[in-house]
């Protein structure tokens, strides 16, 4: 494969986790600093820088090139400038190694965060040449290469500025060995308010972590069944009514930043004790993002309706469900293409690489596998693997991804099993997974799984979201709708929704969801438990 941009997910990967993971202390240390001054501020901008470095310089270095129409010289000068804004940035990951060196060996090290951002100021200059540069020599050129290219630190003002009206919010999680903390945001004060959990939320949200993973992982059956049982203990343990109270009494809309284990967890139904749950607090949408700065990358995408859609349907051919699915999808746009091979996924992915006018949206229904071990090798199913030497040919993996180019995609839906997980053991740069690799090749949005899914009702459930998507509707509040259409949907009105469609189902999926909804009253929410509707989550725009 070639290392070009894999070179730089992984193969430098390994060494600069080294540096990060050493970093960590300082960053804490300087959080809880800044805390203990009451400077809100500067401490969830530390938070920020903290999280996710290696994915937010990845994204501000990678080797796009900007497309033909772009002048040799500009590309050259396009090219100097990221060498020296990697020269620079290596120099202060070693000085930020060093510093946790010296503390290793109780040598005082300031954590005063002006001069953190005073050593960080060649490398802000070079960031406004390159940004200067591609704003006036190459978006003039190509509108979307601008997308990508800033890695300075954010400040609270710019974290701020994202919300996109009053009545929006977002709440920032930040988890260290003995504490966590939730940073606030919205545009009724001028600084992060911040809630600190005790010692002993600390230590029960580790233990629901792993009896949780446990659950998950050795005993499904028992883990689906006490799943709502978990989210309202969870609820419990990070307090989110106290949250949600500290919010502007007008907020119908909230972005989410989990941290480590937060990340495993589907945050946006945790139950509230004054009824329901959180997407039904907020009608204008829940929606998560990786940090505050990914999340502007992002938003400067031009906000496009979907129009077009590239579709690959149920390759490995035992997925009952995922025929229908790509049926009813079809039936929603002029421009659908299907395909069921990884050879085809190539030849549209890759072989597109020019951006259009019209959104554009690719749905994988398909198998889905995490490796926690390994999260670069998780992959997508686009083929059926009878040998393990046929894997390579069936199966598309993360690493493949990250080398991709789909800055001209919008929307990717990973309707399969476990697309939302992430490393969340790596303290460096925890947000490894599906969502930052389809981030990271330029999507502005990503729909993806947090556990292994029912067929039946994701089927349901992502031609609900399309449907009210269809409408102009944005991705995160087209998902919590679709979710609670489906949570709240009762069996007579399942049938009559269905016999409506323009399509019908065929007779082997009618008579296993005939099969499916036996001993429900006609009054009764088949799909009312969380496991059903629940895993399913919106990242980024």
């Amino acid at each position: 494969m070639p290392q070009s941009k894999v070179g730089l997910w992984a193969s430098t990967n390994d060494r600069k986790q080294q540096i990060l993971s050493a970093a960590i202390d300082v960053y804490n240390g300087a959080v809880e600093a800044c805390l203990a001054s009451g400077d809100t501020k500067r401490a969830l901008e530390y938070v920020e820088r903290s999280k996710a470095r290696n994915l937010v310089d990845l994204l501000a270095n990678r080797d796009l090139i900007p497309n033909k129409n772009v002048p040799s010289s500009v590309v050259k000068q396009l090219k100097m400038l990221r060498r020296e804004i990697r020269t620079e940035q290596r120099q202060l990951d070693i000085a930020d190694r060093t510093r946790r060196w010296n503390r290793s060996f109780d040598i005082e090290t300031s954590l005063d965060s002006d001069g953190w951002f005073a050593d960080r100021t060649r490398l802000n200059q070079l960031s406004r040449r390159l940004e200067s540069l591609v704003a006036q020599e190459i978006r003039p050129y190509d509108a979307v290469f601008s997308l990508t290219q800033s890695i300075e630190p954010i400040a609270f003002n710019r974290i701020q500025a994202l919300l996109s009206n009053e009545r929006t919010a977002l709440i920032e999680w930040f988890i260290t060995d003995e504490n966590f903390f939730a940073f606030i945001v919205d545009t009724h004060h001028s600084k992060p308010q911040v809630w600190q959990a005790s010692a002993e939320d600390r230590q029960a949200l580790e233990q629901w972590v792993i009896q949780y993973l446990t659950a998950y992982s050795q005993e499904k059956q028992r883990w689906q069944l006490e799943l709502e049982s978990q989210l309202s203990q969870l609820s419990d343990i990070l307090h989110i009514d106290r949250l949600v109270d500290l919010l502007p009494g007008s907020c119908d809309q909230l972005i989410l930043i989990p941290h480590r284990f937060l990340h495993i967890p589907a945050l946006q139904g945790l139950p509230l004790t004054t009824g329901g749950c959180l997407l039904d607090q907020f009608p204008e949408g829940v929606c998560y993002a990786p940090s505050a700065q990914l999340m502007e990358q992002t938003q400067r995408l031009e906000h496009l309706p979907l129009r077009t859609l590239a579709l690959f349907q149920n390759p490995s051919e035992d997925i009952a469900y995922a025929d229908w699915e790509s049926v009813a999808l079809c039936s929603l746009f002029s421009d659908a293409r299907v395909f069921d091979s990884k050879a085809d996924m190539k030849t549209i992915l890759a072989g597109t690489n020019q951006p259009t006018s019209e959104g554009q949206c690719i749905h994988f229904a398909c198998h889905g596998y995490f490796n926690l071990d390994s999260p670069l090798e998780s992959s997508l199913a686009l083929a059926e693997a009878g040998t393990d030497a046929a894997l390579e040919d069936s199966h598309l993996q993360l690493m493949e991804i990250v080398d991709l180019d789909l800055r001209q995609y919008r929307l990717v839906t990973l309707s399969a099993c476990e697309t939302g997980l992430t490393d969340f053991t790596s303290l460096s740069d925890e947000y490894v997974g599906f969502p930052s690799g389809f981030l990271y090749v330029g999507m502005s949005n990503v729909v993806c799984s947090l556990w292994a899914v029912s067929e039946q009702t994701t089927a349901l459930l992502m031609f609900r979201f399309y449907q009210i998507l269809h409408r102009g509707e944005p991705v995160a509040r087209s998902l919590n709708r679709a979710q609670q259409w489906l949570r709240d949907l009762k069996k007579i009105d399942l049938e009559t929704w269905l016999q409506e469609l323009s399509f019908p189902l065929n007779p082997t999926i009618r008579i296993n969801l005939r099969r499916r909804l036996k001993g429900f009253l006609a009054d009764d929410q088949p799909f009312k438990a969380p496991f059903y509707w629940a895993a399913f989550c919106a990242i980024g725009r």
